[in-house]
């Protein structure tokens, strides 16, 4: 009889998965003709182990220090070759700096194969990964705990010891108020005030605080208190803020004063009454920016004369700072500044109102008519300012103005017109001002 001999066929690899794995991972490979395998190697390293599953499948473990490339299948029949294998090395922590860190605070770590970091935590509190590269990841840290640094990537952890977490230190982001006086309570905003153990105003402690919250603290400014920074103790540290000023006089306060307005004519003869408190010591008064004379009677009251003092705040200066309240208003006009009222006829036989006044040797007038009127009252006057706006105003009988206008004057004169329809009976003033020249004439208003 004849003999005959069978030669097996090489292996054939048809797929692996996963594509890529780091030290340790497990690929299972898929094909035929492994049943005599005597090897495995990925990137021509020889797996840590494999075990194969009949004639069509191979589980394999990468072993250390494996490398990317061909996944190969050994028999005595031959070698089944598949490329496309991707070796993932595990990370490595060569340092981190600083290292100690409270919560919040960056720390750098350096390294190789950082890329794909997934997680990194501190004594096992888990941090946020602020930017991550092949060699450096930053993260702020967590709630944290003292212990080992550990980076996760998809080829497998690194850990370092040394990482000491420091309990958060106060932080102080506002103060008010800002300026204060003996015995002034100050809200003290920030984060990590529990457990605070002073509180200082220029470095002088405070009378007395309270811990509101970890985020508040509330302290009362000592007589002694100096300006500077405030600054708040904790056992885990202190924190500053600049910018606090101490006055050891209290600042005066206005609430109100009379009169609240006053004519040119009668402001020399007229004396203002300021009320408010901390008036003691006053070094100066204003009205509308200009310096006046003044008494302090009291703590809570001042007077003043009002010669030379124009529209705008009034003003109080005390060694303790200064005050101001607005609405100080002098009038321009006087209704017998300068000016005498005399009846004269017009043309078609009418009375009116007509004013002539001497300025040096100026003649001027100012008429209204018609006067007495129910409806539109023009008025014509001369001597003004030539180009300059006129501003007209009708004022009652109890100083109040009901209406205004304003027109630009031609050639010294200006003509406008003045609807009163819609005014009670009465006597009205129309007073007129350049700025430089007044002019004032009455009329009749007649139902």
């Amino acid at each position: 009889m004849g003999s005959s001999s069978f030669l097996a066929a090489p292996p054939v690899i048809a797929s692996f998965a996963p594509t890529s794995a780091p030290e340790g991972g497990t690929v299972l490979i898929r094909g035929t003709g492994f049943t005599a395998a005597t090897a495995v190697r990925f990137g021509g390293v020889a797996a840590a182990s494999f075990t194969r599953t009949g004639d069509t499948l191979i589980s394999a473990r990468v072993a250390t220090g494996g490398a990317s490339g061909d996944v190969s299948v050994i028999t005595i029949a031959g070698t089944g070759v598949l490329s496309g294998f991707v070796f993932i090395p595990a990370p490595s922590i060569t340092s981190f700096t600083p290292t100690s860190a409270s919560q919040g605070d960056t720390v750098t770590i350096t390294g190789t194969n950082f890329f794909g970091t997934s997680n990194v935590s501190f004594g096992g509190a888990v941090a946020s990964i602020v930017s991550i590269s092949p060699t450096q990841v930053k993260v702020l840290v967590g709630s944290g705990a003292s212990g080992s640094l550990s980076l996760t990537t998809s080829g497998g952890t690194a850990t370092r010891t040394g990482f000491t977490f420091l309990p958060p230190s106060p932080r102080i982001t506002g103060f008010t108020p800002a300026t204060v006086t003996p015995g002034t309570s100050v809200v003290i905003s920030g984060a990590n005030f529990t457990g605070a153990t002073a509180v200082s105003f220029g470095g002088v402690a405070a009378a007395s605080f309270v811990v509101n919250s970890a985020t508040r603290i509330t302290a009362i400014v000592p007589a002694s208190a100096a300006s500077g920074a405030v600054s708040v103790t904790t056992p885990n540290g202190t924190a500053t803020m600049a910018g606090f000023t101490f006055n050891l006089v209290p600042a005066p306060v206005i609430t109100s004063f009379t009169p609240l307005s006053v004519a040119t004519a009668s402001a020399g003869m007229t004396t203002m009454t300021i009320n408010g408190t901390n008036f003691t010591g006053a070094t100066a008064v204003s009205v509308g920016g200009v310096a006046v004379p003044f008494t302090v009677v009291n703590a809570t009251r001042i007077t003043a004369p009002l010669s030379g003092a124009l529209s705008g705040a009034v003003s109080v200066t005390t060694p303790g700072g200064t005050a101001t309240m607005a609405g100080f208003v002098l009038t321009v006009f006087s209704p017998f500044d300068g000016i005498s009222s005399q009846p004269r006829v017009n043309a078609l036989g009418e009375e009116q109102n007509a004013v002539t006044a001497v300025a040096g040797e100026d003649m001027y007038t100012l008429s209204v008519y018609p006067n007495p009127a129910r409806e539109v009252v023009t008025i014509t006057g001369s001597g003004f300012v030539d180009g300059r706006p006129v501003n007209i105003r009708v004022v009652d009988v109890l100083g109040n103005t009901v209406i205004t206008a304003v027109q630009a004057s031609q050639n010294s004169n200006v003509r406008v017109s003045v609807d009163m329809s819609r005014l009670p009976s009465g006597t009205y003033t129309m007073l007129l001002t350049d700025g430089v020249v007044r002019r004032m004439v009455r009329c009749s208003k007649v139902e």
